[in-house]
């Protein structure tokens, strides 16, 4: 049985036909051109006008493929294509960007045969030439500002690949002209005659770089490149503030498919939930994404928060609780493991003072550390996090520094919602200080590359380095307004 066309939105049938139409034109206009063009060149013995050859072949067979592309669009015939219409019309921008770059590498080929043996430019045909091109300036001039406001308003990347490289040929058009005519003024110099291939060759590589980019950004959304931090960090920030509707958190899938994106959230809720407590979180979920995020397409899947881990383990929520006496050596141990701590470097006397204020105050004043307090994330009784925040002598009356904060990566899926509730958890101790600053210190070592990428988004910069004493690496010193990074990752 035949599958039936899909139906497909108004708007998009309408910016398919709109970009079909400028396709068609431009066909058109290569097509009446193309034996002209080609009958100059030929006569004019010409490699600065032998290059629109290839030029106007490329756009042809270019342009066929882009109709054909629409046509299906406006049609409704991409019932195959996950992402509809927008992964088919990017599959065309990245076909006619490798199809120009192929001809690029052809042309520079029988070019440089020219610069090798070298050929006179017949003068009478080169100057008709030289009209040709002053006709093809304005044309192409004019397609480029069209295809351009096509491109604005409909968002193809077909007609995006067009209008770029409408503008190429006209900054090109004026360059053979110039070319062209310093070629056949200076003919009687026996240099003259490497004019004409040199400038073509400049006329090819000079659009490469355009054709390039878009091939790099075709390729980057048919390979579902995940979106840009900053769109990463509002969905961080929308998740924080449904905290108390889900039990976990499992990951998150994005993708890009033309002008929209694709947003997959896996929650965990517990069976004990109603399914209306679990819709209105998903709701609350996808209409603030939606609105954060223009042109997004957010599903949320849930999952069972029971089976959180192999053996499936009765259901226990993240607790987070301060540090005690019970929990002290698994807390070492973890920041011991993650960080590859020496002996000497464990904090072993600020987690001890958290749990027994007064046991080492002396000790830890003279290395600039006071009133450490320290809590841990407690999962199925295992240790999923720690952190904590201390004070130093010299900002006392403005920061408040962050403690030793690490996760345990054997939780697999848990450990996400443990990164969440230890962040929110440090954030939440800051603000209640009282104190303006929140500072903290990492490294440029391997271990922490994570924890810097995590900083970054959340707006911590780095305002002070200095050398680690064994030379590995340096010490980057982070700070940031507490009102600001609670706003950031939406701590109410």
């Amino acid at each position: 049985m035949t599958q039936k066309p899909e139906k497909i939105p108004l708007q998009e049938h309408t910016a398919a036909l709109q970009q079909e139409k400028a396709v068609r034109l431009n066909l058109l206009l290569d097509l009446g051109l193309f034996v002209p063009v080609l009958t100059v060149a030929v006569l004019a013995n010409s490699m600065l006008l032998l290059t629109d050859f290839f030029e106007y072949a490329k756009w042809i067979l270019g342009s066929l493929v882009s109709l054909l592309i629409l046509r299906r669009i406006r049609k409704g015939h991409t019932e195959e294509y996950e992402y509809g219409p927008e992964k088919i019309e990017v599959l065309g921008g990245a076909f006619v960007a490798c199809l120009m770059l192929v001809g690029m590498v052809v042309m520079t080929g029988v070019i440089i045969v020219r610069i090798i043996k070298p050929e006179e430019v017949v003068p009478g045909f080169g100057l008709v030439g030289m009209l040709v091109h002053l006709a093809g300036t304005g044309m192409n001039g004019w397609l480029w500002f069209r295809n351009k406001r096509i491109a604005e308003e409909s968002g193809g990347p077909i007609l995006e690949a067009t209008w770029r490289a409408h503008r190429a040929d006209t900054f090109v058009s004026v360059g053979i002209i110039v070319s062209l005519g310093l070629t056949l003024s200076l003919r009687q110099h026996h240099w003259s005659v490497y004019i004409d291939p040199i400038c073509a060759l400049a006329a090819l590589l000079y659009p490469a770089g355009a054709f390039v980019a878009m091939l790099r950004r075709s390729l980057d959304e048919l390979t579902d490149k995940t979106l840009e931090e900053t769109v990463q960090l509002q969905i961080m920030k929308r998740l924080a503030e449904c905290f108390d509707g889900y039990e976990s958190f499992h990951g998150i899938k994005t993708r890009r498919a033309g002008r929209r994106s694709f947003v997959e959230i896996r929650l965990g809720f517990h069976t004990d939930r109603s399914v209306g407590e679990m819709m209105d979180t998903v709701h609350h979920l996808k209409t603030g994404l939606e609105t954060d995020i223009p042109g997004v397409e957010v599903t949320v899947v849930p999952v069972q928060a029971d089976r959180l881990f192999e053996g499936h383990a009765p259901k226990t929520h993240i607790k987070i609780v301060p540090l005690s006496s019970a929990t002290l050596k698994s807390a070492l141990a973890l920041i011991t493991t993650t960080f590859s701590l020496t002996p000497d470097e464990v904090p072993k006397l600020e987690l001890e003072e958290a749990v027994e204020p007064g046991r080492h105050t002396a000790a830890l004043a003279e290395k600039g550390i006071s009133d450490p307090r320290y809590w841990v994330a407690l999962y199925h009784g295992h240790i999923a996090g720690v952190t904590g925040i201390y004070y130093t002598p010299l900002d006392r009356h403005e920061a408040v520094w962050g403690g030793w904060t690490a996760y345990d990566p054997k939780l697999r899926s848990s450990v996400s919602r443990a990164k969440m509730l230890m962040l929110e958890k440090m954030l939440i101790e800051a603000r209640a200080t009282g104190r303006r600053l929140l500072r903290l210190y990492t490294s440029t070592l391997p271990t922490e590359a994570a924890a810097n990428r995590l900083y970054d988004r959340v707006g911590l910069k780095v305002y002070r380095t200095e050398p680690l004493p064994d030379g590995s690496g340096t010490v980057l010193y982070r700070q940031a307004e507490v009102a600001s990074l609670c706003e950031q990752t939406g701590v109410a």
